[in-house]
This record gives structure tokens, sequence and C-alpha cells, in this order.
């Protein structure tokens, strides 16, 4: 097979009307793609793909079928592409529509199958970047930063935009759009979401407009379709003004209006809720999961650094709607982290599971694509670089995995942030920590032993416990490089590995981890790693640059849980993402069957990857793919969506 017959479509015009490969004849339409990572739990699985499999992925690889451009702006989209199946238009023709917002505030939708663009609509005047917001100056507008969601009974698409009639922040709001699929017109009048205001008892009323605020996480929709959820941190996180917002909002019909509001910080400040652009998730019961960034932590009120579970309850003739927080687990506090309180001296788990056989896993020089990621007898010393200020466990979401679905007797929460840190909680019973659990009497049996799974390095390799006695000697690079951690694990049940984690932190390999259990325990065993890893030729420049941002971002398709189908996709960049536009890779990988490298630990094997066949794309940063119906979609920072289907046979 030729390199110019995988590229041939790309770019062309004749790629907007070429026939789709790869497509099975006659199947059945799966059903649509309506949330971030698929799925209300946020597992990154797709389990309907019946076309793409281990065997023909690996013999006849893919083709670049064609691009889709996005309109109005040099980077394009930063959501995740959404799919409505079979919708009806107004001249009765039947289509799969893949929908897009852009940073320019446009709309989009696409035909899946030909490419070909159904309709698009300007929904307001984005911003204009300036440096004051981006010191990078990557994106050229701020308008539709999210992935919106799509409600699966009505197909109606909702979305959060950015729009100023002068192209300004001053003049700048947040509003929740929705439209109708078919030709992207209004299904319901804009909603201002500048006028949300939280009023916790006592305490003074918190308004949403106090700050620009950075609406990043993704949507999220309750079971029914009345509510739409959404999130946000801030774009000046040092302000005083900071603070992360949830707002609930009633959809149940076409006049839609902002039920309830919470604050993540009311005396305080900070706790914005991003999480790499990645949506709540939510449980069988309705609850939200977010995971909160660096801010002030006293509860019940100011909840930095933590994983909340938030309860929406809807209005009654007695009460108004609300947000409260049910439940939360917080490992470390910023003041702890920079020594400033008496949590600061935290005494150490005696036993955590895996740490020694993960560190042993790691090779002992640099070879074999880095898979040990250099930790070995001569790395330099552990630099304690973000520690003044950036812990940030919001720098990922949230991973929820039901009991039915891992097999296991535990539903979990699992999250991680900046320090490469894998975190598992039980949903059902979180630590709850206070500011006095921290102590060192206490922070065994009322912080650390309340974690399902004991902490475990999820990114990277390193000697040194996750747990340190000292919070501020709790690493956040190691042997030169970041590991963060801002795309969360994925779970797939393999057929063949058992229920599994998978993840590729900062500067790091893709990794695979396997949920088990030990008496009343939750156990994560370190199974193997890629030979690749993210940002390769990102600079390691001590006290300047310590590699590259932000990581890979995965999703995994299998036909259900069938032998020989699961696979993982894999968008990692090339360099700093965070500093650059830089280029990207798409791989995929074998979800079932590991290799061995030379030193006997588990090879997470290859079956394809862009990079093999000098097909080049600008990598977007956060975004995931989408797969469906024998298509892999993704947005690349060049303006436009990419389309990848199975070589022809």
């Amino acid at each position: 097979m030729t390199l110019t017959r995988r590229v041939l479509l790309a770019g062309t015009a004749a790629a907007a009307l070429a026939p789709r490969t790869g497509r099975a004849a006659a199947a059945a339409v799966p059903p649509g793609v309506y949330t971030r990572s698929f799925d209300s739990a946020r597992t990154g699985h797709w389990p309907h793909e019946t076309v793409l499999t281990q065997a023909n992925v690996k013999a006849r690889g893919l083709v670049l079928t064609r691009t889709l451009p996005l309109y109005g702006d040099a980077r394009g989209t930063e959501g995740q592409p959404l799919i409505v199946p079979q919708v009806k238009r107004a001249d009765r023709s039947v289509h799969d529509i893949l929908i897009t917002a852009t940073m320019a505030d446009y709309v989009q939708g696409f035909d899946v199958e030909s490419g070909a663009e159904l309709w698009r609509v300007h929904v307001g005047q984005a911003i204009t970047n300036t440096r004051a917001y981006d010191e990078w100056l990557i994106n050229q507008h701020w308008g539709i930063l999210s992935t919106g969601v799509i409600n699966p009974a009505t197909g109606v698409y909702y979305c959060v935009a950015f729009i100023s009639p002068t192209s300004s922040f001053a003049d700048a709001q947040y509003f929740l759009l929705a439209l109708h699929p078919a030709d992207g017109s209004t299904y319901a009048a804009p909603l201002n979401l500048n006028v949300a205001t939280y009023q916790p008892p006592g305490l003074p009323v918190q308004k949403f407009t106090t700050a620009v605020r950075k609406q990043r996480a993704g949507l999220a929709m309750s079971a029914d379709g009345s509510t739409v959820c959404v999130c946000t941190g801030s774009f000046l996180e040092s302000n005083s003004s900071n603070r992360g917002f949830v707002i609930a909002c009633n959809v149940a019909t076409n006049a839609m209006s902002i039920a309830a509001c919470f604050t993540t910080t009311v005396t305080g400040s900070g706790a914005g809720i991003w999480m790499a652009s990645e949506a709540p998730a939510i449980d069988a019961n309705g609850d939200l999961y977010v995971v909160t960034a660096n801010g002030d932590f006293s509860p019940p009120t100011e909840w930095g650094e933590s994983l909340l579970k938030l309860r929406y309850t809807k209005a009654t003739a007695q009460a108004a709607a609300s947000i409260t927080v049910v439940d939360h687990s917080t490992p470390y506090t910023d003041t702890g982290r920079v020594g400033g309180e008496a949590d600061q001296a935290l005494s150490t788990l005696d036993a955590i599971p895996n740490a020694k056989a993960m560190r042993d896993a790691a090779d002992p020089a640099p070879t074999n694509g880095m898979h040990g990621m250099m930790v070995h007898n001569s790395a330099p010393a552990p630099v304690n670089m973000l520690s003044a200020g950036d812990e940030d466990l919001g720098s990922a979401g949230v991973l929820y995995v039901a009991a039915a679905a891992s097999g296991l007797p535990y539903n979990l929460a699992v999250f991680g942030g900046k320090d490469g840190v894998i975190y598992v909680a039980d949903a059902n019973g979180m630590n709850g920590a206070s500011l006095a659990d921290f102590a060192p009497a206490t922070i065994q049996d009322k912080v650390y032993a309340e974690f399902l799974a004991a902490p475990v390095w999820g990114s990277y390799f390193n000697p040194a416990t996750p747990t340190p006695t000292d919070l501020s000697t709790l690493d956040t690079v190691y042997a030169g490089r970041t590991h963060h951690i801002h795309a969360q694990a994925r779970f797939y049940r393999s057929p063949v590995l058992g229920p599994c984690l998978w993840l590729m932190g900062e500067n790091g390999n893709l990794r695979v981890f396997r949920l088990g259990t030990t008496g009343t325990k939750v156990t994560l065993t370190y199974l193997g790693c890629s030979a690749v890893y993210a940002s390769p030729n990102a600079p390691v420049v001590p006290g300047q640059s310590y590699g590259g941002m932000p990581g890979g971002f995965l999703s995994i398709s299998s036909n259900a849980n069938a032998s020989g189908t699961g696979l993982v996709h894999v968008l990692y960049p090339l360099g700093d993402a965070n500093k650059t536009v830089t280029g990207g890779v798409y791989a995929v990988f074998d979800a079932d069957n590991l290799g061995r490298f030379a030193d006997g630990s588990g090879e997470v094997q290859k079956l394809w990857s862009s990079a093999d066949w000098a097909i080049q794309f600008a990598f977007d940063k956060f975004d995931v793919p989408t797969i469906w119906n024998g298509s892999v979609l993704f947005a690349s920072y060049d303006g436009c969506v990419r389309q990848f289907n199975l070589t022809p046979a």
C-alpha cells in the first residue's frame, strides 16, 4: 500500500463528495454520539463499533478520507464532534449529521457519509483574542470553547457561546443555545448565563459576572433531558474573584431558564472547574462529579483541590431548586503543599500496591522509546516546580465506573491531576476530609484510608511515594519533565485483560492498569505501556522548560466486549501544545493483547499510526477522537475535522 493512496483524498474538492470507505454494507445505523466521551460516566468507550477491528486495522491500516473545513477561526474548534443519526431534513432527505461548533461562534452540520456541509449558522460575535487572556496567543477567537450536548430523544443540540457585540471581553456574555440538528435553526431563545447568582445561607451573594469566566468543561445533560449542566472556571486564576460555577439550566421546554447555581468558593477564591474540557460525570442516580483546581479548602463553602459529588434537586412547591455537595474527596490542600498550615505534615501509607512493580518495570536507561521515562539511577533529582500555587487536581476530569460495568463490588470515581497520581474513591462513600483530618494523627484514617485504592503514580514511574509525609515534597516534575494528567483515565473491560484503566499523561507513554480487589480494597495493577510517548520533540531545559503539554487524549472502541474488537485511539502532540501550535499523531493500539519489551515488561502494541505514513496535522489541545460506524473523526488545530476510515481492500 503506497503513501499516496493513503492520503489521496485529503484536502481535495473530490473529498467532499467521495463515498466513505470502510462502512459495512447495509449495516444497522448505530446510536448517536450525544455527549463528550460517549457517555455520562465519561468512560471514553464506544461499544457499538462493528467495522474497525484489531485484525483489519493492522492488516489494512487507515486512510485520511477527507477533511471537513471549519469556518471563521484558524484553529477551528476545541470541542469533540458529536453525531445525530437519521435526521430528516426539510427536503425529506435523511442524513447522519456531525455537529461541531467553532471558536468563531459558528455551528456547522456535516453529512458523515459524504462530508458535505449541510448547514452553518453564526450565533454571535466571538471575542478577538488578546494576550491578557492567552499568554501564547494560540487561539484566534474565544467563542464556543466547550463540547456541547445533544438530547437523544429530540436531537436538539445545546452549546454555550461567548458573545460580544464589540468583540471585546468587556462586553462579552455567555449564552446557552439550543439548535435543531436538521438545519441549525433556533429551537429555544438563547439563555443568558451572566445573570446567574448563588446565595449561600448567611454569606455574600456570588455573581457570575464578577470575573471573566472560562467555560471550557463539556456540557452534561440529565438522563431525562430536562436539565443541562454548565461548569466554568475563570480566565485569570490568580484573581480573588476566580471561582468555579456550576449552573443547572432547565431545558424541559423551549423556554429555557436558570434553575440553580453553585460556586466552589465563597469567602475565599479559586477552585475553578475546567477539567481539560471534560464534562462532569453522572451516575445512575443523577448525581454529578467534578474536580476542582487550585483554591482555598475549608468545607462547607471552600472546595479547592477536591473531587465533589453534587446533587441537583429540582424545585418543588415548597423549595427552590438547588445544587449541593453531598460528598467529597480531597487528597491534599494548597496550603499544605507550600507548608503554610498544619496539614503539611502527613503520615505515609505503609504499603502502596504496585509502587515497586511499577518502578521495577521502568528501563534502567532511556531506551525502548523511553518506556521507563528516564527514571533510573542517574536521573536528576525531583524538582517541585509547581508547589507555589499550581498543583491543580482539577487538570483532568472524573471517570465514573459503575460496579455493573467493572464486575467489582464498588462504584468508582477515578481522578488525578498535575502530580500524575491516580486516586480511586468510593462513589458511595468518599473521604469527606476536613482541614482537621490532615493532621498527622488522623491523616491515615481520615484521608488516605478512605480511598478505595491506595494512590499510585499513573503517568510515570517514580521511586517516591505519592503520599509523602510532607505535602510540599509531592513532586510535580520528575526526571526533568512534567507528567500532568490532563485526560482522565478511560475504562474498558477487556475480554483478555479484564477491567482496565488507560491513560497517557504529559511527556509519558500510553499506560494500562488492571482493576481488581483484595479484601475490601481495590487494586491497580500496572500491566504495560507503549513505546511511543507524548511530546517527544519538546525541549527539556532545566529551570526553563520541562517537556510538552498536555499528553495524549484517548477514546476506546469495540463491538460490545467481543474479542478482537477492542481498540485504543490516541491523539498526542509532538511538541509543546501549550506554548505553540505543534504537530500531532493519531495512533491505534490493541486494547487486549500485550507484547513484551526487551526487559520483559508489558508493551502496549501499536497497530497503526499516522506518523508512520507522514500524515501531518496540528494537534488540537484537549480534544478526543469520535468513533462512529467505521469512521474516526477528530478536530485539528488547522481549522478542520479530519475523518479516517479503513484503507479500501
